[in-house]
């Protein structure tokens, strides 16, 4: 005679390797929310937004600058650093606008925003910097006008 085989209620290792698989999976994804919700990426612009709206109108603008041959010069005087505009012929642009957006200080990227440029007369442009930015920083200084603009980066050396 035959002996009957009867179904055992426990679980085989496939059922268990594909169940430990769900909760790895699962665990990673809770991790993965939980860091994401507390850590804040500093790479990303605060005005990110309206700098993508204009985006195309800047790019017009920077050919311009191209075209017309501006060339940008820096000077660094302590906390103060000091931008020169020149067209292609060597005369002062003056009647811009610009900005120094600080992308990292000493070393450690920061997001800390932007700081205005302002005009010193005779092509001159300057920004006293914080004390965190003088100690040594990276960033994108951009100036212009209503019709052509530059955009350069520049790193402050402590």
């Amino acid at each position: 005679m035959m002996a009957e085989c009867t179904p055992k209620h426990s679980m085989n290792r496939w059922q268990v390797g594909i169940i430990l698989l769900v909760g790895l999976f699962l665990g990673a994804l809770l991790l993965t929310v939980a860091l994401a919700v507390r850590r804040v990426s500093p790479v990303v612009a605060t005005d990110y937004y309206q700098r993508g709206l204009h985006y195309d109108r800047e790019r017009v603008r920077e050919t311009q600058g191209e075209r017309l041959g501006w060339r940008l010069s820096t000077e660094q005087h302590g906390p103060l650093l000091r931008l020169r505009l020149k067209d292609g012929a060597g005369r002062p642009v003056t009647g811009g606008e610009g900005e120094f957006f600080v992308e990292t200080l000493a070393g450690v990227t920061a997001g800390a925003g932007s700081l205005p440029l302002a005009e010193e007369g005779g092509g001159w442009y300057g920004v006293r910097l914080p004390p965190a930015a003088a100690a040594g920083a990276r960033g994108r200084v951009t100036i212009g006008t209503t019709d052509a603009s530059i955009s350069r980066r520049v790193a402050v050396l402590p």
